[in-house]
């Protein structure tokens, strides 16, 4: 009698650990230039991009959750995690993985849940609202927004839009058109080559160290955050910068800025044909030459 309880008890625990982690690992065929949506508010999506006609997803769905869902055509597929009344406090977090055409269009939406993505060529539009996001590779479009998660955007991109309230926005790469915002959070554009850029906080500093393509305009704006530019030596823009109750400290030339009030203004040409404009109300404004001598892209 007794050794029959402890396997009653045993299997109750089999039972249960089983239950709260339940597995699945699902395929369709494809087109290589297909929509797909994942949904997963409590957790983390990985979704990689491969060479292959069909999609693939694995993972867990965490105890709480209806299950997991997949449906669709050649053109279009759904998948995700099904929470009751979309409540994530009434479910544990679940894990999805997605292979997917290099080449497609990819939309995935979670809560509080991080996303990964990388080897994607294709759109993608990502958004999470306290998940960090964090994407490597080549899209051709690249659209992120998170709450009070962290971006990591590494590689290059034609057209990006990054968008976040408290968290840090990093771009690692290249970049056509970009437009990067964060309220009391730090944006950061490194590497390069950029042509169109706008980067906006309030209270958030930002960095630009990134090279610049010929013909190129940017332009930097923040309330409170400190700016710092730091140029590839070659760079030659014409920077503008001004402040109302801050100063600027100038290193690329000897020249100093002019003192308006509280606030100071700076015009100086570097020789080329780019623009650089840099605007602050209260945050310092720091411009200096920084990293190797690069040259220059006309794209």
């Amino acid at each position: 009698m007794r050794r029959t309880l402890v396997l009653l008890l045993v299997m109750t625990c089999l039972t249960s650990a089983a239950s709260a982690q339940r597995p699945f690992d699902r395929r369709l065929p494809l087109a290589r230039d297909a929509s797909i949506r994942i949904t997963n508010l409590s957790g983390i999506v990985r979704v990689h991009g491969w060479d292959r006609d069909s999609i693939a997803a694995t993972g867990e769905v965490g105890r709480g959750s209806k299950g997991f869902y997949m449906g669709g055509d050649r053109s279009a597929v759904k998948l995700g995690v099904d929470i009751p009344n979309d409540d994530v406090t009434t479910a544990e977090p679940s894990t999805i993985e997605v292979w997917v055409p290099a080449g497609s269009r990819v939309r995935v939406k979670s809560t509080r849940g991080s996303i990964v993505v990388d080897g994607v060529t294709g759109a993608l539009d990502l958004g999470s609202t306290s998940g960090d996001i964090t994407v490597t590779g080549i899209p051709r479009e690249l659209t992120v927004e998170t709450m009070d998660g962290d971006m990591q955007l590494e590689g290059a991109s034609v057209w990006l839009r990054a968008r976040a309230a408290g968290g840090d926005v990093t771009i690692r790469g290249g970049a056509e058109d970009l437009v990067a915002a964060s309220v009391s959070g730090a944006v950061t554009v490194t590497t390069g080559p950029v042509r169109a850029a706008r980067l906006e906080t309030m209270t958030g500093d930002i960095v630009f160290e990134a090279s610049i393509a010929r013909g190129a305009v940017l332009d930097l704006g923040t309330h409170s955050g400190a700016v710092r530019v730091l140029l590839p030596k070659g760079s030659t823009p014409t920077v503008e910068a001004t402040t109302v109750a801050a100063p600027i400290d100038n290193n690329l030339t000897p020249q100093r800025a002019l003192i308006r009030g509280d606030g100071r203004e700076l015009a100086l040409s570097l020789g080329g044909d780019a623009r650089l404009s840099v605007r602050s109300f209260k945050g310092a404004i720091t411009l200096a030459w920084g990293g190797p001598p690069v040259k220059l892209v006309n794209r």
